[in-house]
């Protein structure tokens, strides 16, 4: 027993299977080496065989490796065709397929241009999208020249999106002339535009006023080099932010915006409205009309009526008045008197319409007073005894009513129209 156990303890892990214990393992020693005719040509021969395995079509299992599409907009054939001709020298796609997929990312107008060539066997050939190339710049006139011209507007107009700073702005213009110089050289094999041109066209565009262009050239002393003004906008002006023009401009594709124009008209106590538009006849008819109306005696009631109601009616629109007239001192522009037409925007005499200021010592002198019946003074300032009315001899109404300066919304009110003495108008019916 003692040497059963000694031997079983020795030879452990390496005996042999018997038939009394069928699952007992041969000896490692015993097994046949599977590596032993392997070879480095074998090993490399293998790899490969894994690596086809594992990607049997590299292209076709990259979705993204395809030509972008295009509809048929002339605007984007230029830039579309540079895109899938660069794909053309990155792809992993096989010459012989490279029409049949640019061919398929066709849409729209332009599948319809080159829908014939799917019939068409050269396709299948190395070089298959030049045929598609060819169609397309037949249908959509690929022209060259038509870039040139979109840097030359680029360059000149320099239209802009929004406010830029000093610098955004300055890179942004050299960048575009780069790029016009590029074409220039390359497309029209001709010389890029002068220094001076350059230097001249980004103070145009940045939005400088006449005063501040000359303190600029007086520092670069009268020096349109672009590199020169280049130093004297970020010296002089670094903090200058550069808008969209507002008075129109000719920048390419930007609309008109048309500045409004406020105006301010310079009323004096003493001075009387005038139609200058009216003709001699109704000159004549007016001075006749003028001089029935200074015949005309009122009553002081009426009278008394009328202002309190003008007064009133001044109280509720002073503000609105005086933002107006605020208004029109910020459009820094002043209309003389003589410029101005019978439309009269800032309180002239309305087109078609008769209408006269008068004032009030004026017409107090037209006034009878309501105390003692006398004409020349009203009843707060009489020192006469009370005298009744004459009935029979009361002056009829000649349709006296109180009106704005100009009966427009928009006229402005002087500040002594709210006072207590107040302006008079007398309008025909």
């Amino acid at each position: 027993m003692g040497k059963g156990k000694k031997g079983k303890g020795k030879g452990k892990g390496k005996t042999k299977a018997t038939a009394d214990d069928p699952f007992q393992c041969e000896s490692e020693d015993s097994l046949p080496d599977a590596w032993a005719g392997w070879d480095a040509e074998a090993e490399h021969l293998y790899q490969e065989e894994q690596a086809k395995a594992e990607k049997p079509n590299d292209f076709r299992d990259r979705p993204s490796d395809r030509p972008d599409d295009f509809n048929g907009d002339i605007d984007e054939y230029s830039g579309w065709r540079r895109k899938t001709k660069l794909w053309t020298l990155d792809t992993r796609c096989p010459d012989y397929k490279m029409g049949v997929h640019v061919l398929r990312s066709l849409k729209g107008s332009a599948w319809s241009t080159c829908e014939h060539l799917v019939d068409d066997a050269a396709l299948l050939l190395p070089g298959g999208e030049q045929i598609v190339f060819a169609e397309l710049d037949r249908y959509h006139k690929y022209e060259p020249q038509s870039d040139v011209q979109k840097r030359f507007e680029d360059a000149i107009y320099m239209p802009k999106k929004g406010a830029m700073d000093c610098n955004m702005f300055i890179n942004d213009a050299i960048h575009r002339f780069t790029r016009l110089d590029e074409v220039l050289k390359g497309t029209l094999k001709s010389t890029p535009i002068p220094s001076q041109l350059k230097g001249f066209l980004l103070v145009k565009k940045f939005g400088l006023s006449n005063a501040e262009i000359a303190q600029l050239l007086a520092g670069t002393g009268l020096s349109w080099e672009l590199a020169t003004i280049v130093r004297g906008l970020k010296a002089q002006f670094s903090n200058h932010t550069s808008r969209e023009p507002r008075d129109g401009g000719h920048h390419r594709g930007g609309d008109h915006h048309k500045k409004k124009h406020h105006s301010a008209y310079h009323v004096d106590s003493d001075e009387a409205y005038v139609d200058e538009d009216e003709s001699d006849g109704d000159d004549e008819e007016e001075d006749s009309d003028n001089q029935a109306d200074e015949n005309v005696i009122l009553e002081e009631d009426d009278v008394q009526e009328a202002l309190a109601a003008f007064k009133s009616t001044i109280k509720s629109k002073y503000k609105v008045a005086r933002k107006k007239m605020s208004d029109a001192k910020t459009g820094r522009q002043f209309r003389s008197r003589e410029a101005t037409t019978t439309t009269s925007t800032a309180g002239g005499p309305v087109s078609g319409g008769k209408s006269y200021r008068v004032d009030v010592s004026e017409l107090k002198a037209r006034t009878r007073c309501g105390n003692c019946g006398q004409i020349g003074h009203w009843k707060k300032e009489c020192t006469n005894a009370y005298k009744a009315p004459d009935k029979t001899g009361k002056s009829e109404s000649k349709g006296w009513y109180v009106t704005e300066l100009g009966q427009k919304d928009d006229a402005p009110i002087c500040e002594e129209i709210a006072g207590a003495n107040g302006f008079f108008f007398a309008t025909d019916n």
